[in-house]
């Protein structure tokens, strides 16, 4: 039987195929938070997500493949462009797929192709090397009549903390004695404290957990709005708005699924970091850590990582995604057993603006950065 494909253009879509794609994941044995569809709907949020296209893979009447992206509109050194992407700020990207691997791709790039579509790059970003859509990928968007580049993009860092003590000892005597080092600072700090909500062990339909996790969720918002994040241009808080209501909405969606992490550290009742974290599986995903700046001598946010770590070990968990190892965080490295290599994806269609962002991007750009290098 063929391949069909339906396409959800709203994100009020997602809905109607919801359960199915909950059973895929399942299938699947698919463990990252951020393939699970209440994820991609909270992205609606946010002003920087495009319209959706949400294609989703049918052997029949039965899902067997989910691709969640959008077209956007951006600039690129001035060229207005339409740019098709992988909704969501994610560590790794793909395609959600059961069966029939080759077929379903095929018929995902074939949809985003289609003529009617108007747009001028596709940019595929953060695919994990040791993925089966890989290969197919970059083999067919090569054979259609696009430009197309692949190149390494940015690692993840993944920590394995399923023996605590075996992690330690994996770590170098330089480490170490720097985390020492950083506890031994944090102890001049008065009345230190830290509070945790855990899907693990609180109930987010109990009155006393939601009245944490409310108190909690107040707290790093407070000290995110003191971090580097909230005072700087660049970067995303908690704290921003709209993306108040995106971590709102994806906090108590996980908590309501009992998928929730939340750490707050506090110094005579000061919220002075917190670390924002979901899991899934035997999987945690590290998404956000912030520290209010005036406690940066306490190295708070690299205690806040080490508790995680620790949690993690404790409760079972055979992994810690640390996410992608973004420049300036090459500190990721130093906590890693393993970084996980991906890879990007740039298809420029033959527009007018898509040929003159290859002309700068891969051209000109590269160029410039070469002769100032000399």
């Amino acid at each position: 039987m063929p391949i069909t494909i339906e396409e959800i253009n709203t994100f009020s879509g997602i809905a109607e195929i919801r359960p199915a794609w909950l059973a895929l994941r399942q299938e699947v044995g698919e463990s990252k938070v951020y393939t699970h569809p209440d994820w991609i709907s909270a992205w609606r949020r946010l002003p920087s997500t495009g319209r959706p296209i949400i294609l989703a893979a049918r052997d029949g009447e039965a899902l067997i493949g989910v691709a969640a992206l959008h077209i956007r509109r951006s600039r690129y050194r001035g060229i207005p462009l339409r740019r098709i992407e992988f909704i969501g700020d994610f560590p790794r990207n793909d395609f959600l797929i059961k069966d029939r691997r080759e077929e379903v791709v095929r018929a995902f790039l074939g949809r985003l192709c289609d003529a009617g579509r108007a747009w001028d790059i596709m940019d595929l970003r953060r695919i994990d090397q040791g993925s089966a859509s890989l290969g197919l990928i970059r083999a067919m968007m090569k054979a259609l009549p696009y430009r197309t580049y692949v190149e390494e993009d940015r690692p993840n860092a993944i920590c394995l903390v399923e023996d605590w003590e075996a992690f330690l000892k994996r770590r170098s005597r330089n480490f170490q004695s720097r985390i020492q080092h950083a506890n031994n600072r944090l102890k001049k700090l008065s009345n230190l404290s830290l509070r945790r909500y855990s899907g693990l062990e609180d109930r987010f339909g109990r009155a006393d957990s939601r009245q944490k996790l409310e108190s909690l969720f107040r707290d790093a918002i407070a000290c995110a709005r003191k971090s580097w994040q909230g005072r700087s241009a660049e970067g995303t808080a908690i704290s921003d708005e709209p993306a108040y209501r995106f971590f709102r909405e994806i906090i108590h969606n996980s908590a309501s699924m009992g998928r929730l992490l939340l750490h707050v550290l506090y110094a005579d009742a000061r919220p002075i970091a917190f670390d924002l974290s979901f899991f899934e599986g035997r999987m945690i995903m590290g998404y956000k850590i912030g520290f209010d700046p005036d406690f940066k001598y306490y190295s708070p946010g690299g205690h806040l990582l080490m508790k995680l770590l620790e949690y993690g070990a404790e409760q079972g968990f055979s992994e810690v995604d640390l996410m992608s190892i973004e420049e300036g965080q090459d500190y990721k490295r130093r906590y890693a057993d393993k970084i996980l290599e991906t890879r990007r994806i740039t298809v420029f269609n033959r527009t007018l603006n898509g040929n003159s962002a290859r002309l700068v991007m891969k051209k000109l750009v590269p160029c410039v950065k070469g002769l100032v290098r000399r």
